[in-house]
């Protein structure tokens, strides 16, 4: 019996691993796809020469925002406006129009941070 469980698992790891990269990768498409659609880049841009006068550039921001503001920012960022949020306050006197509120799920949330993350890393040194 040992041996069979043995074997079996030996057959599932490689498996697993590819359905993790898959679904990384998915994400990262996904990620694109809602960035898009739900016009993001009107008001962001991820690196690049220009600025936008809309909204801040994106390009790293996993690695500046805390990582449960960013996605409850992103999720719904009423609730920040709402409270008067200090990084939202902050983000308003350089950019004096307002997120809207997209109405993504949880997944969508992470998809978007992964695609950027991924357009972030890119443009390393850029």
């Amino acid at each position: 019996m040992f041996k069979v469980l043995l074997i079996l698992s030996f057959f599932a790891l490689p498996h697993s691993y590819a359905e993790d990269k898959k679904s990384s990768e998915d994400q990262i498409k996904n990620g694109k796809k809602l960035f898009q659609r739900k016009a993001c880049g009107g008001c962001h841009k991820i690196g690049g020469d220009q600025v936008s006068p809309i909204g801040p550039d994106l390009k790293d921001v996993s690695k500046r925002r805390d990582p449960k503001w960013l996605r409850e920012w992103i999720k719904d960022p009423r609730v920040a406006q709402a409270a008067n949020d200090p990084i939202y306050v902050e983000l308003f006197k350089k950019f004096p129009t307002k997120m809207p509120y997209l109405k993504l799920s949880e997944s969508d949330v992470e998809d978007i941070i992964k695609y950027i993350e991924s357009e972030s890393n890119k443009k390393k040194g850029k």
